[in-house]
């Protein structure tokens, strides 16, 4: 039976099929760290996109009109989950009540909005700079775990 090879006990001449391989080149797994960093930065920004998108869709918004008098409740992602119509609105006045309604309506699609912007906007600036693959960490608040600091 042979022995285990042990490439210490190479003799190999220098036609670039022996010796030591890493002997005087720098370290080849240098050259990875940046793509690495970039990929777990990818990453990272992915498993944060979907919480933000989760968070979106979770949230509970509200879009008043008429000083409170036509309340509508919805999430961040376009549905609507209630429509409240206080009792002391004229009933005898359609049209203004259609008015609250759509402004209403038009207050909560800018507090959805609003919410987007600002849970979207962060992430989307982390994710250019993983794509141009400019480093960037220092300019992104983060939070203590490293993620994009949403507050």
């Amino acid at each position: 039976m042979s022995e285990p090879f042990n490439p210490a006990s190479c003799d190999c001449d220098d036609d670039g099929f022996g010796g030591d391989p890493l002997a005087g080149a720098a370290d080849p797994l240098a050259g990875l760290g940046a793509p690495l960093r970039d990929q777990a930065k990818a990453q990272q920004l992915e498993r944060r996109l979907l919480a933000v998108q989760k968070e979106i869709t979770a949230a509970e918004l509200t879009g008043t009109a008429g000083d409170g008098l036509v309340q509508v409740t919805g999430n961040g992602v376009g549905e609507v989950s209630a429509v409240v119509i206080s009792p002391d609105i004229d009933r005898d006045d359609l049209t203004g009540l259609q008015e609250l309604i759509v402004a209403a309506l038009a207050d909560l699609a800018r507090a959805r909005q609003t919410l987007v912007e600002r849970t979207m906007n962060p992430i989307a600036a982390g994710i250019e700079r993983v794509e141009s693959g400019l480093s960037g960490a220092e300019e992104v608040p983060r939070t203590s775990d490293g993620l994009i600091d949403m507050s």
